[in-house]
């Protein structure tokens, strides 16, 4: 009995160590292999699980490093991201949900406006300019998705920001 299934065992791809290979041989009838079995199927399940983890782990991290490399291009698009990781552009969706908590759309407009309020702060680059360098090509866009997450245009950005600096 044992001899037979560690033949199956090995085609499955399952490695044992020597304790595992001793309690397989020294099973007496088809119950104890099965149980012993079990533990190592157990055993390889969490293994590859584990490895599966740090997979979409690394992948979350390579999506989210690509994206923020690349993002602040007019014409950077979801298929972009998709094609360049061989995947879906669900699957980038749902990659970017996972790392970051926010849906796909929600994480470009939070990077890209972030990058736009810092160079408010730091520079007096243009509005125009500023739209350009975070990935708008329309201006009057930028200008509208600016006042719908900070709650004020860039202009009055700028005209608050101002007036903190003369304190």
């Amino acid at each position: 009995v044992g001899s037979q299934l560690l033949r199956t065992v090995a085609q499955m791809n399952v490695h044992l160590d020597s304790e595992q290979l001793h309690m397989f041989l020294m099973a007496v009838d088809t119950h104890s292999f099965q149980q012993h079995l079990s533990r190592v199927l157990d055993q390889a399940i969490a293994a590859s699980n584990a490895r599966t983890a740090q997979e979409n782990q690394q992948m979350e991290r390579n999506v989210v490093e690509y994206i923020q490399a690349h993002l602040f291009s007019p014409q950077f698009t979801i298929a972009e991201v998709a094609g360049a990781f061989d995947t879906s552009e669900r699957k980038v969706g749902a990659i970017i949900k996972l790392a970051t908590g926010l849906p796909y759309k929600e994480f470009i407009i939070q990077l890209r406006m972030e990058r736009a309020k810092m160079h408010m702060i730091r520079t007096k680059r243009s509005i125009k300019d500023i739209a350009l360098d975070c990935g708008y090509s329309d201006p009057l866009f930028f200008s509208r998705m600016f006042k719908k997450y900070y709650g004020m245009s860039p202009q009055e950005y700028r005209k608050w920001l101002s007036s903190k600096e003369d304190f």
